[in-house]
């Protein structure tokens, strides 16, 4: 493989099957980028098995991507739980008694 046009030509339809196979359509072509860029970066195109190359790689993206999803969504659960218990987490400060401090453009000259 000449370019690494040419090999993302040649690797792209195996990898985006590979790809669709274990994920939402929804999130496969940020997975199939992703697996590109990483290829990218490590000159995968000179590698003496490029397929499994990618395809290793985009496992590993997949991995990474299910495991932050899961975190987002144990983070979202803990803050419905923190909110249902008190709602008045996010309720703004009361406001101060003390006077505003002046700005530049109010200060004597």
């Amino acid at each position: 493989m000449a370019t690494f046009e040419d090999f993302y030509d040649e690797t792209v339809d195996a990898v985006t099957s590979y790809v669709l196979r274990r994920c939402d359509p929804s999130d496969a072509q940020d997975v199939i980028s992703e697996t590109y860029v990483i290829a990218w970066r490590k000159h995968a195109h000179a590698a003496p098995n490029p397929i499994g190359y990618l395809l290793l790689t985009a496992r590993r993206v997949l991995d990474r991507t299910r495991r932050s999803q899961a975190s987002r969504d144990v983070v979202a659960e803990r803050l419905s739980r923190l909110m249902s218990r008190s709602p008045s987490v996010l309720r703004p400060p009361a406001s101060s008694s003390r006077p505003a401090r002046p700005t530049m453009s109010s200060t004597p000259s």
